[in-house]
């Protein structure tokens, strides 16, 4: 791989002809796959052979090294039937056409006599695109004798098949490496359309497609042998903007429709897709594997691993003709979503491994289909690979897939991805490796970079550090590996690698990565003022990381100075994310700008823009980060689209933009957990005019999670706190909303929904949450029109609309609840208790609302903590606390006994009452805190010195052990929270 990735998308092939094939239902593919391995090893008794170096000459016969030609098209112009041509190493920068049973090999050094001398891997062969069409062409009903085999297809750039394009032939694609290539379209690697190629034993890697079939996308009667393959890092629906086109198929796609998606009945595909390696690739619907409309064709999955895709691991459909599926022996683990139907398809399931697939901590193996583990051999448990983080998906010889598939469902002359033989034991395995009984080592490379280093160095240690990350991200010792960091600044822009994890925060002489401390080493990434910093494209699921660093100056920061907005803008000022979910933790982002470009017009994500993601974004400090396009400028903080990004444990904190300050979500789902978001809002005048939506907007979000956040002092002109724009299905649960100002800065006057705006969709199915919040000390006053919602105002299009309120403290806001047309169907149970005549305006107070002082502990110091004689003790509703709420802001237990009745009721707001009388955990001698002496006392409990006491069992696994004595250190140390013994 290489940092940067060409994004030309001239010199488009056109397939003005391809519709005048008719579709043919293809022959049985089961003595097909079982003469794979022959097609691969042998070929037909070449003709002639033609020879091809770069210091060649076209004039020259090729009919030796010595009078080689020189460029491969010239080479195959110069063939006939069953020739060969013989490729010497080097670059190419050819786009060649291939109508002739000809088979071209690369990887030959330039001497040798016969084709079994070469070395590919020694003597790469590229053929390079140069960004200008497709590479490699074949077409003319060429069949498997027609072959390219041995090279590295690069840089192809077309609507239709960057890498390769395949049209009404069944050549053999083999032992090539196809990577950093874009289709418009489809196919970014290879494209197939009335095509059934044999595309065997290549790396398929880092490409793009805009629509389908990132590595492979095949269309009508196309029905591939897909075997043996390494198809990693590519990505579909990539595009640079945050528009979508909803098709998918990171790795694979295939359908027998025809090519603007509509059915063609006389079309049938089977897809035959086995052996190989999907991992680490992007897309919607099939980040690894696709399949679509076959048209009464069976697709083939078999033996298979895919693993730590960005999005579902293997995905169907039927839209508009029957598809058939047969999974079999297949390794699906630790991708965003398992497996997933839609619509109704026939389909086999049996003896698969899918397990470990999960998105928010959710189980996610099955997908709109039944749970199949327990039935006709699937599984769900830990596959035991050798280290899936860093690329090793070999099984350990203790791994459950071992021995577990369907032996039936193998070809007699199948290999493994290792070339080993395919069944070694009793039964096939499961997944692409047949395991012999090595046992792999789990251990990982790690390359060292410090600011004194030197590029020329391994890495190694610290002794032989690298001077730059992009040095370190490519220094390819293995498939992955860590990037230790040691303080100091770094001026540089790169892309992130899957399996390639960046840790800051380093003194430079540390052996463990435990030992960093990034407070004391900071490690600074500066973009030197020019915008993206980081780049995390096509790096799976969760298989990267940026952990640990100060990004800033991507962009010029203004900190709103000046009188000129104008400059580059466009999409991520620090980090850039597309079809990709890295981790991104504990770092600084900073400082970073997108100017209003009126070229660009939308200007995106100052610290983090994310596009078709799942990442997770945790423990950072999202800072002073600006968008200065007054107009439209979305997300200071961060910016996501179509994407499900978890994002926890963040300071968000002085952004600055238009429309969502802190953070702005578009067709997304996020799940925002306990974050301290506070003073984001767009300059003022005389330049500027403020925020128009909140410091989080969601538009057009459903199923989205807002929960545990400190929001306060943010302010815009509608929903100064949170504001939602025809969103639904969503959760605002357990945050304080404090002290955030509805207003628009330019004109002065009030705005609308102080601490939350929320319009609902006509179009809404299911309910919206807005549940125990403590609302509080925000306003939305305007002297001439009145107030319109200082805690909260409601848009609700229709009588039928589904949004529940209950179980809030909405108090000593500027005013109460706002509703602007029909009120929510439930209203229940808050405490609404603000100035005078001002709880309820234009709708009429909820069943058991109540209107009293909330008793607070200490409301004006911020401490919303509810006193024993609070009127909001037990007095909510528990039927509105949604079924997975079972805990508080401060994660304590959400439902409990606060008033001591008898009867466990949920409290009003965002703090569940805990009475001292319950006891704290770990609070052996009952002074109310937890100390070392209580550590002590654990300890003596733990070595049974003395007897069990109340709260001594920490974990409440029964037994009060060494693992109770660690968590109390960590309660007394400060670095757990204090909890309840209930």
């Amino acid at each position: 791989m290489k940092a940067g990735v060409q994004k030309n998308m001239e010199g488009k092939l056109k397939y003005n002809n391809m519709h005048k094939h008719r579709c043919r239902r293809p022959t049985f593919f089961t003595q097909i796959i079982l003469s794979i391995l022959f097609l691969l090893y042998s070929s037909a008794v070449a003709e002639a052979i033609l020879h091809v170096k770069t210091n060649g000459d076209d004039a020259n016969s090729g009919s030796s090294w010595d009078l080689a030609k020189k460029t491969v098209m010239a080479a195959i112009n110069a063939s006939v039937t069953n020739d060969e041509i013989w490729v010497a190493a080097g670059t190419y920068a050819e786009n060649i056409e291939i109508i002739k049973e000809i088979a071209l090999y690369g990887g030959f050094k330039g001497n040798e006599t016969a084709r079994e001398q070469r070395n590919f891997g020694a003597n790469v062969t590229a053929l390079n695109g140069s960004s200008s069409g497709t590479v490699v062409t074949i077409s003319g009903g060429v069949g498997a004798n027609a072959r390219l085999d041995g090279f590295t297809v690069t840089e192809g750039s077309s609507d239709y098949g960057g890498g390769i394009s395949i049209s009404g032939s069944s050549p053999t694609i083999a032992s090539n490496v196809i990577k950093l290539n874009i289709a418009s379209v489809s196919g970014g690697g290879i494209f197939c359309s009335d095509a059934s190629p044999i595309i065997i034993g290549n790396n398929i890697i880092s490409n793009f497609s805009g629509e389908d079939g990132g590595g492979i996308g095949c269309w009508r009667n196309s029905s591939p042998i897909i075997a043996n393959n390494w198809i990693v890092g590519n990505a579909s629906n990539y595009t640079d903007t945050s528009d979508f086109t909803s098709v998918g198929g990171g790795a694979i796609f295939t359908t027998a429709a025809d090519l603007d998606g509509s059915p063609d009945k006389t079309c049938v595909a089977f897809p035959v897709i086995i052996n190989n390696i999907v991992a680490a690739n992007g897309g919607d619907n099939g980040a690894g594997i696709r399949i679509n409309d076959l048209n009464f064709g069976t697709a083939t999955v078999t033996n298979n691993t895919v693993v730590a895709n960005s999005g579902t691991g293997i995905y169907w459909q039927r839209e508009f003709s029957d598809t058939s599926v047969v999974l079999s022996n297949n390794i699906v683990v630790f991708n965003a979503w398992g497996l997933q139907q839609r619509g109704t398809t026939t389909f086999q399931i049996r003896h698969n491994n899918v397990f470990g697939n999960s998105l928010f901590e959710d189980k996610t193996d099955y997908i709109a289909l039944p749970d199949q583990t327990g039935t006709n051999g699937n599984i769900s448990v830990d596959p035991k690979l050798a280290n899936y983080k860093f690329g090793n998906f070999h099984l350990q010889p203790d791994s459950p897939c071992k021995d577990a598939g369907l032996t039936t469902d193998v070809g007699i002359t199948w290999k493994d991805i290792d070339g080993q033989n395919r069944i070694l034991g009793n039964a096939v395995d499961m997944g692409a490796d047949e395991s012999d009984g090595t046992f792999w080592s789990t251990a990982f490379p790690v390359i060292h970079v410090k600011p004194d280093g030197n590029d020329s160095l391994d890495g190694l240690t610290w002794a032989t550090a690298k001077k730059t990350l992009s040095s370190a991200i490519y220094a390819a010792p293995s498939i992955g590996w860590e990037v230790w960091v040691a303080k100091g600044a770094y001026p540089e822009h790169f892309y992130l690698a899957p399996f390639v994890y960046l840790y800051g925060g380093f003194n430079g002489t540390e052996t463990n990565r435990d030992s960093r401390n990034v407070l004391t080493n900071p490690t600074f990434i500066d973009g030197g003022g020019n915008k993206t910093i980081v780049s995390s494209v096509n790096t799976g699921y969760l298989v990267s990381a940026l952990d640990g660093f100060t990004i800033q100056n991507g962009g010029v920061y203004t900190a709103g100075g000046g009188i000129n907005p104008y400059g580059v803008g466009g999409y991520g000022g620090g980090i850039y994310i597309n079809v990709s979910s890295p981790r991104i933790a504990n770092n600084v982002i900073r400082w970073n700008s997108l100017a209003f470009d009126p070229m660009l017009m939308i200007s995106d994500g100052g610290g983090i823009f994310s596009r078709l993601s799942y990442a997770t974004i945790s423990g950072n400090t999202i800072a002073e980060n600006e968008i200065l396009d007054y107009q439209s400028g979305r997300g200071a903080g961060i910016f996501c689209a179509l994407s499900g990004l978890m994002i926890r444990d963040n300071m968000i904190t002085e952004n600055h933009s238009r429309y969502g300050s802190a953070i702005y979500c578009m067709s997304s789902f996020p799940c925002i957990k306990n974050n301290l978001i506070e003073n984001n809002a767009m300059y003022g005048p005389p330049v500027y005019a403020g925020s128009e939506w909140g410091a989080i907007s969601l538009y057009l979000c459903q199923d989205f999670i807002v929960e545990g956040n400190l929001i306060r002092q943010n302010s815009a002109s509608v929903g100064a706190g949170i504001c939602g724009q025809a969103a639904s299905a969503g959760s605002i649960v357990n945050n304080v909303i404090t002290a955030n100002a509805a207003v628009n800065a330019g004109t002065g006057q009030g705005g609308m929904g102080g601490g939350i705006y929320w319009e609902v969709p006509l179009s809404s199915t299911a309910d919206s949450y807005i549940t125990n919040n403590t609302i509080t000390m925000n306003s939305a006053s305007d002297p001439f029109l009145g107030e319109k919602g200082g805690g909260m105002a409601v848009m609700l299009w229709s009588n039928t609309n589904k949004m529940s309120i209950a179980n809030n403290i909405i108090a000593s806001n500027s005013s109460g609840i706002y509703s602007l047309m029909y009120p929510p169907n439930l209203l229940s149970k808050n405490d609404v208790f603000n100035s005078p005549g001002q709880n309820y305006i234009g709708l009429s107070p909820g069943t058991g609302d109540i209107s009293l002082e909330p008793g607070f502990v200490d409301g004006i110091s911020g401490d919303f903590h509810l006193t024993p004689s609070s009127p909001c003790l037990d007095a909510g509703s528990n039927s509105a606390v949604p079924a997975w709420l079972t805990t508080d802001f401060e994660n304590n237990p959400r439902i409990i006994d606060g008033n001591g009745d008898g009867n466990a009721v949920v409290d009003m707001g965002a703090f569940e009452f805990i009475s001292m009388t319950t006891g704290l955990l770990g609070d052996i001698n009952k002074d109310e805190k937890i100390d070392i002496s209580d550590v002590i006392l654990v300890l003596r409990i733990a070595l049974q010195l003395d007897p069990e006491a109340d709260c001594s069992d920490i974990n409440n696994d029964g037994v009060v052990d060494i693992s109770d004595v660690i968590l109390t250190l960590r309660m007394a140390l400060g670095l757990d929270d204090w909890r309840p013994c209930i």
